[in-house]
């Protein structure tokens, strides 16, 4: 352990960590220099490699302090082992019809659902704009209905006399 933690620290001080590495590195290093800090030895041998992270014995040196303070340091043998270990895999959510939602069209998921009977649609960029041009349509047959309904009723006689 000690020797995967002198690794990553290396790679971090001399720029060799990728990306998705480094994120991970900076976690390790912030528990390693707080726990070397509390000791003089600790100190010095981050300041060794701090100063020449590819010194053999500037490395060995930190190695060395990382092996004492995991040997003496359950808590710190612990936090290492959780660092080193990463954040648990993600778990995809898991998604439930309700009864109130049985037989309805639900537009999204999670928080942002919209029910209206047997049919989902997920909120996705296209169904945004499906949905959107149904309701246009929608109020473009309104507007002619409403003209239709207007010219069915309208007084059709140019002179002004009903009748």
């Amino acid at each position: 352990m000690a020797l995967t933690a002198v690794r990553i620290l290396t790679d971090l001080a001399t720029g060799a960590a990728t990306a998705v590495g480094a994120e991970a590195g900076e976690a390790l290093a912030d528990l390693v220099r707080a726990r070397l800090r509390t000791s003089d030895g600790g100190r010095a041998a981050l300041e060794g490699v701090s100063a020449d992270p590819t010194d053999p014995s500037a490395v060995r040196g930190l190695q060395e302090a990382i092996r004492e303070a995991l040997a003496t340091d359950p808590g710190f043998r612990h936090d290492m082992t959780a660092v080193l270990a990463g954040p648990p895999p993600a778990v995809p959510p898991v998604y439930t019809v309700s009864p109130s939602y049985a037989n309805s069209i639900v537009i999204g998921s999670g928080s942002s659902q919209i029910s209206l009977g047997p049919l989902t649609v997920n909120n996705t960029r296209n169904a945004r704009g499906a949905l959107a041009a149904i309701v246009a349509v929608l109020i473009v047959l309104l507007v002619l209905g409403g003209y239709g309904a207007v010219q069915l009723f309208a007084d059709d006689d140019p002179s002004g006399r009903s009748g």
